[in-house]
């Protein structure tokens, strides 16, 4: 954790690259759910894995698509397995909150436990959802998902 972030001016080729994308943002929105709803579909099947409801007054846009994989499934050998062909998987939160020392006076007085927040940081991973994602694309993460279920943690 950290709050020393440098500013600087952005370049100017990404900058036009921004606001040309900016005017596909809702197609990318609308892409990137579409994607999530078909991942979505398939990984409910998937023994050990859940997957993350929105509140009910919620509009998720999935930037990423958050599962958790239940004990004794491996999350670290999942996203390896991702990684390893290709699909940008992610851990997200390395630590709960509690355990950032910078954060930690924060987010506690000291005598909570925060066993729930350990376990979503140990159990935790989320999936890609770009627009231009292909249905091979999609195969390819419920197979690699499949395959890290199918193996327990060491």
């Amino acid at each position: 954790f950290t709050t020393d972030f440098p500013l600087a001016r952005p370049d100017p080729a990404l900058t036009a690259l921004a606001l040309v994308m900016m005017r596909r943002l809702e197609e990318f929105t609308r892409a990137r759910v579409a994607n999530a709803a078909d991942l979505l579909r398939q990984l409910v099947t998937v023994p050990g894995i859940r997957t993350v409801a929105p509140r009910i007054d919620a509009i998720p846009v999935y930037l990423r698509l958050p599962i958790l994989l239940d004990p004794p499934l491996d999350r670290d050998a999942a996203i390896a397995s991702c990684m390893a062909v290709g699909i940008g998987a992610s851990g997200s939160y390395p630590a709960c909150l509690a355990d950032v020392p910078d954060l930690r006076q924060f987010a506690t007085d000291g005598s909570e436990r925060f066993d729930g927040g350990r376990l979503v940081a140990r159990s935790i991973m989320t999936l890609p959802t770009q627009p231009l994602m292909t249905a091979n694309d999609k195969v390819s993460i419920l197979r690699t998902i499949q395959g890290a279920a199918s193996r327990r943690a060491a």
